[in-house]
């Protein structure tokens, strides 16, 4: 937890200025501290909105209740609650491992998971992705230790792990993707039984169990917004087919540089490619057992792909990429058939996450890559996908390692991978965390410079609106639709500039390129004025101008 503590109790302004801290970190503890004030759950006081995971918002409203008045202390009260979680996720990272490999893999799994750069940001980001990780491997261990080896588990177990699963979709909804494929393995294990039909029965009641916790949420959600599910998923689709190649580097080809955004009703099949390759290159860089992949790349919570050679190939000879990645995979294949040979040898007496993880990550990077394919939050999005192949992949290596020489050689490999990403987080954090005041950086800096050039009575807007909504302590309008249904509508029907007049926002703030791709690009002439007030290095502060109403159709 120690290292988890040092970011939880640095100053927020230098988090923020590493974004260790991101935008989105903010709607949550805007949301929290409105619903706490008795606002409801909304994030500019007046719009409802559930763009947002349930479980992480509930553990967050009493803290802004405790610190109601203080911007920092709730902030920093939530990274030190995240660092808590993270030491109980340790513990399940161990025991999982402990129950597939044994007690020598276990302790390399903790000792990865405590050292990992990667987890370790994961862990305390201001936002769910902790709390994800500590109920998917709940989930994973309640699975392997009481449900996946027995046909008839007692009813009781069956509905606890059904429970489980809706508390990890309260957690984070593609978590749905692991229960199901939790499932999935189950019903294969008893086929290969020939049981599969009075297994059936149990399946349904665990899924029955897992709707009955989540309706408690969606029926909230439905009361209050008119929507099921979190709209956030929706509008990072929105925002990413409305972007086009704008925050991703090309790979499959060349893409024009202006303008680089398509229109989202026609998506190119490059765009989808690109996404999936990127996709695959993160999880690649940020995987504790590849660590040596960043070999020339320090770590950053953005990975910056163009600067490896991996992506140098894909954008120079697409083909070597794949055929790279053909015998890699083929290698990994190899390893693991000898690994199962090995546990059969052995009497088959370890469980192994092979049958559950095969269909999670196929379901898991389907949906990333089709259905929200907002590439600039992978390193995020995969954090679960990487914590529990690290943890199957430990297991499948000490498998494979049988006589006294090849366990020696593995205790130091182990070793030296350890000490690696124990060095890679010292070298990331020791110069940049402080608990002493630092200066502002980000988006933070951008309203402490901006800001003071918005009159009071006046409405500011921005796409971006987490951090400027928390700090400015003024309602500021949110209209890339993660926190504000009516202009995720208006984004996904092209009409942000008439939800932007409708709205009479005065004031919008945000990078130009956002304005561009998500409203002036769609916007008929003549109907609105952005005209630049301001700007720092990073985003622009614009007054809008309206022209006449345009005729209603």
């Amino acid at each position: 937890m120690a290292a988890r503590l040092a970011i939880a109790l640095t100053d927020h302004r230098r988090l923020i200025a590493l974004d260790l801290l991101q935008d989105d970190a903010f709607y949550y503890f805007t949301i929290a501290r409105n619903l706490a004030a008795g606002k409801g759950l909304s994030f500019d006081g007046s719009t409802p909105t559930n763009g947002f995971q349930p479980l992480y918002l509930l553990l967050l409203a009493p803290l802004t209740a405790v610190f109601a008045g203080d911007l920092a202390a709730p902030v920093r009260a939530a990274g030190v609650a995240s660092a808590i979680l993270a030491g109980v996720t340790g513990l399940l990272a161990w025991r999982l491992t402990g129950a597939l490999a044994g007690r020598t893999a276990a302790w390399v799994a903790l000792a990865l998971f405590a050292f990992s750069p990667y987890l370790i940001a994961m862990s305390v980001n201001g936002q769910e992705t902790g709390l994800a990780l500590l109920l998917a491997l709940a989930l994973v261990y309640s699975y392997v230790g009481r449900f996946r080896s027995r046909a008839d588990p007692p009813c009781r177990e069956v509905l606890g792990f059904g429970a489980l699963c809706g508390l990890g979709i309260l957690a984070r909804l593609d978590l749905a993707l692991l229960g199901l494929a939790a499932l999935l393995d189950w019903c294969r294990l008893r086929w290969r039984e020939r049981q599969l039909r009075r297994a059936l029965p149990r399946v349904l009641a665990a899924a029955a169990a897992a709707g009955l916790v989540w309706s408690v949420w969606g029926i909230v959600s439905r009361v209050e917004t008119g929507a099921w599910l979190p709209v956030s998923g929706l509008a990072s689709r929105t925002l990413a087919l409305h972007y086009g190649w704008i925050n991703l580097e090309p790979l499959w080809g060349e893409v024009p540089r202006l303008p680089r955004a398509f229109d989202p009703e026609a998506v190119p099949g490059r765009f989808y490619a690109d996404v999936a390759t990127r996709q695959l290159l993160v999880f690649l860089f940020d995987h504790p057992l590849l660590a040596p992949l960043r070999f020339h790349i320090p770590f950053g919570v953005w990975p910056a792909l163009e600067h490896h050679p991996l992506h140098a190939l894909a954008r120079r000879a697409p083909l070597a990429l794949i055929a790279l990645l053909a015998v890699a995979s083929g290698a990994c294949i190899l390893l693991a058939q000898r690994a199962r040979r090995a546990d059969d040898g052995d009497g088959g007496r370890r469980p192994s996450l092979a049958g559950l993880l095969a269909p999670y990550l196929a379901l898991h990077f389907a949906g990333y890559t089709f259905g929200v394919p907002a590439h600039w939050y992978f390193s995020r999005y995969l954090a679960v996908p990487v914590l529990l192949t690290t943890l199957h992949g430990l297991a499948r290596l000490d498998a494979l390692v049988r006589n006294e020489r090849a366990r020696r050689a593995a205790g130091l490999c182990a070793i030296a991978l350890v000490v690696w990403q124990a060095q890679a987080f010292l070298r990331y954090a020791g110069p940049r965390l402080t608990w002493a005041e630092a200066r502002p950086g980000g988006f933070l800096r951008s309203w402490q410079a901006l800001g003071p050039r918005v009159p009071p009575e006046k409405k500011l807007g921005a796409f971006q609106a987490g951090i400027y909504g928390y700090f400015s302590g003024r309602s500021v309008v949110n209209l890339d639709g993660k926190v504000n249904l009516p202009a995720l509508d208006a984004l996904r029907a092209k009409q942000c500039h008439r939800y932007v007049r409708e709205a009479e926002i005065d004031y919008v703030l945000d990078f130009p390129s956002a304005l561009i791709a998500l409203c002036t690009r769609h916007m008929p002439a003549g109907e609105l004025e952005f005209r630049p007030v301001a700007r720092t290095e990073d985003v622009t502060l614009f007054e809008v101008i309206r022209g006449p109403p345009p005729p209603r159709p």
